[in-house]
């Protein structure tokens, strides 16, 4: 989804530059950046003057039951689907703001409705549901940054509440 999410961007005349563990396979301005380290994101950021749209996009996905979920498992996704997207947004906020840009959280319908063989999968895209809510109040009354939020599910976009 993250390449199509570009593309069509790049289509709009957009410039997109992308953050990725691995290089994308067209053409984007890219930075090698594992979004669960600090470090890296805002490393990759100084570079960047401007942030008009923040696309959080990174995720990871398995079927695996609860008690066959092992440690490395849980802290994988957790610290890619959660953990990602809270750091490149707190990290890209300043730069959001003097932009008054705008900030999307991909999550998935997973968040709002269960699946029985991918529970850890569902509780971090729920997270995210609730991440960009909360952000959403915060920054509600601040002229900086640009509403409304929204969330992405597999079927359409559902507006903030």
């Amino acid at each position: 989804m993250g390449l199509a999410i570009a593309k069509r961007l790049s289509q709009m005349d957009m410039d997109v530059i992308i953050f990725d563990i691995q290089a994308p396979p067209e053409g984007f301005q890219y930075y090698q950046v594992d979004i669960r380290k600090d470090d890296q994101i805002l490393t990759a950021l100084s570079q960047i003057p401007r942030v008009d749209i923040l696309i959080n996009n990174a995720g990871i996905y398995f079927e695996k039951y609860l008690e066959d979920t092992s440690n490395e498992e849980l802290d994988q996704m957790v610290d890619v689907n959660i953990k990602g997207t809270y750091r490149m947004t707190g990290n890209a906020l300043p730069k959001i703001m003097e932009a008054k840009g705008n900030i999307v959280i991909i999550a998935s319908c997973l968040g709002l409705v269960p699946e029985l063989t991918s529970p850890l999968y569902c509780a971090t895209k729920a997270g995210l549901i609730m991440l960009k809510k909360c952000l959403a109040q915060q920054y509600a009354d601040v002229d900086e940054v640009h509403r409304p939020a929204r969330r992405h599910c597999p079927y359409g976009s559902i507006s903030g509440e």
